[in-house]
């Protein structure tokens, strides 16, 4: 995985530095993204067996109706086989705003927020064999990514006993909130594509 990207921000402190936060815009492309994957019908288009099968195959099942041998495969790429089930050409956008803010009231107590909003999520390219017709096929609106949510925050308050015999004791609780995501979407004969999206997510964790 490749990236490359920008931050821009406003770092904020305030109350004697009980507060301490900061905005930040970003921007990242990343090429090989370790979250996006090739499918396996994309794989045999960039990777034919019949320009790559003689020397790696290995990768390939054999297909011996159609006269492929061990040593010159003519199938299938077996998808386990190939590590990474990416290639050159792959990039992938995402820009958001982010914000992160500490609340020390007093040396016990902690209170920590973050939020961010993403504004994008997108393919930005592909490997050059891959058509248009393939992208839509395989994403949604041919360039959206899944399992991404628009909306992400956490809180954290903690607690820590600084004399006493609880000395050193810490406990708090974790709220954190995930929005609705698409985890993947469905061609319809019309050619319209449907979406199928997880609902919000709450999770609430205590710990000492």
């Amino acid at each position: 995985e490749y990236g490359r990207g920008y931050e821009t921000g406003i770092r904020f402190k305030a109350l004697d530095d009980k507060i301490d936060g900061q905005f930040v815009f970003y921007t990242i492309e990343k090429e090989n993204d370790d979250e996006f994957r090739y499918t396996t019908g994309m794989l045999n288009t960039i990777y034919p067996s019949a320009t790559y099968g003689e020397e790696f195959p290995y990768l390939y099942y054999k297909n011996a109706a159609a006269g492929g041998t061990d040593e010159a495969p003519l199938g299938g790429i077996i998808k386990g086989a190939m590590i990474g089930q990416r290639s050159s050409g792959d990039m992938t956008q995402s820009k958001g705003i982010e914000f992160e803010g500490t609340y020390n009231p007093n040396k016990n107590l902690t209170l920590i927020a973050s939020y961010n909003y993403t504004l994008e999520n997108t393919v930005k390219s592909l490997h050059p064999s891959i058509t248009t017709e393939q992208r839509y096929q395989y994403f949604y609106q041919g360039d959206q990514l899944l399992g991404r949510p628009e909306h992400r925050a956490n809180f954290t308050a903690r607690y820590k006993y600084t004399k006493g015999r609880l000395k050193n004791l810490l406990f708090g609780i974790n709220q954190s909130f995930r929005s609705k995501s698409m985890q993947t979407f469905f061609n319809l004969p019309n050619g319209t594509q449907y979406p199928l999206e997880f609902d919000d997510e709450h999770t609430t964790n205590i710990f000492v």
